[in-house]
């Protein structure tokens, strides 16, 4: 196994350097194999899951703007990965399921390398979405600053990236709404809930994107909305008394400090979501909120500020030992 690891390995780094076809090739291999395949060495495993990505990022590439090349990593395959995972692990809520998982790869030994492979990809994917939004605005404000210079073709252009974009984004709230749902714990359910606050600040940034730069909410963003307040949020609530409630007594004393430190962070980055939604619904006579169920309450305040702050030196600072307790501040709510 340790030969297959390594060739596997060599495979991964080698695919952005390969021939299309080849890729072409090479990706539909690993598709059958870890669709066939039920292993149970972890580490394998996960290095096939890397491939089948890393395959699928490079097999295909899509242009829908001369200056961009957009769907360098692939979503949907990380969406199919986030079902299998759903079906493996039991449901927060304990719904049962009888579907069928896609690939045999993913099982009991394997389940949890999945989510850290798929979750990685995701903020590869999150990396990319936060640059196109940047890139749009930046784009916007010389088209505004030099009228004389827009073009038809500019415009189409910037309309095709824009469309594409929050049909991504849309695919990575499905993605997170599947594993939101799932009985994920520990280490993995600490990346996750940091993933989910990465997201609901992607999801603000767009929303006061398009508040700035479009004339009106399309029609795609507001389905966008839409699945946000109807599945997404709902879920991602119950996957947080999820891990507040079954904290199983093996979980380390640090590892449930820090999650109880990223929660106040994803409260925020929630409610940052929906204020510049309410402010959008304004200018636009749009109502954005409909799909939202009033806020939660909670009886913590939150401290922006202080927030900010230490997310940036979360950010800095290295992912701290497992074994060393740590210091929840109490600066942060009240």
């Amino acid at each position: 196994m340790r030969e297959a690891d390594a060739l596997v390995s060599a495979l991964v780094q080698l695919v952005p350097h390969l021939p299309s076809d080849l890729v072409k090739s090479l990706f539909s291999w690993i598709d059958q194999v870890c669709r066939e395949q039920p292993l149970q060495q972890v580490v394998i495993a996960k290095s096939l899951i890397q491939l089948l990505l890393r395959a699928a990022q490079d097999n295909d590439i899509d242009v829908v703007c001369s200056s961009v090349s957009f769907s360098e990593i692939d979503p949907i395959k990380c969406l199919t990965l986030a079902k299998d995972v759903h079906i493996e692990l039991k449901d927060v809520s304990d719904n049962e399921t009888q579907a069928r998982g896609t690939y045999s790869l993913v099982n009991p030994s394997t389940v949890l390398s999945v989510v850290f492979v798929t979750l990685s990809f995701s903020e590869m994917c999150i990396d990319e979405l936060e640059w196109i939004i940047a890139f749009l605005a930046a784009q916007a404000a010389t088209d505004a600053a030099a009228a004389e210079f827009k073009e038809e073709h500019h415009s189409n252009e910037r309309a095709a990236l824009e469309s594409a974009m929050v049909a991504r984004i849309m695919t990575m709230i499905t993605f997170f709404a599947e594993l939101a749902q799932s009985c994920i714990i520990g280490l993995q359910a600490e990346t996750l809930l940091k993933s989910f606050v990465r997201l609901y600040k992607l999801l603000a940034t767009l929303t006061k994107h398009v508040h700035t730069t479009w004339p009106a909410p399309s029609t795609r963003f507001q389905k966008l909305v839409d699945q946000t307040g109807r599945h997404l949020t709902d879920y991602v609530y119950a996957f947080v008394n999820f891990c507040q409630n079954g904290e199983d007594a093996e979980e380390s004393s640090a590892r449930i400090a820090r999650q109880q430190k990223i929660v106040p962070a994803l409260v925020f980055s929630i409610e940052q979501y929906q204020k510049n939604l309410i402010q959008l619904s304004k200018s636009s006579t749009v109502n954005l909120m409909r799909s939202f169920k009033r806020s939660i309450a909670r009886d913590f305040k939150i401290k922006a500020d202080i927030l900010e702050q230490q997310q940036e030196e979360a950010e800095d600072a290295p992912m701290p030992d497992a074994e060393q307790p740590v210091k929840v501040s109490n600066e942060l709510i009240l």
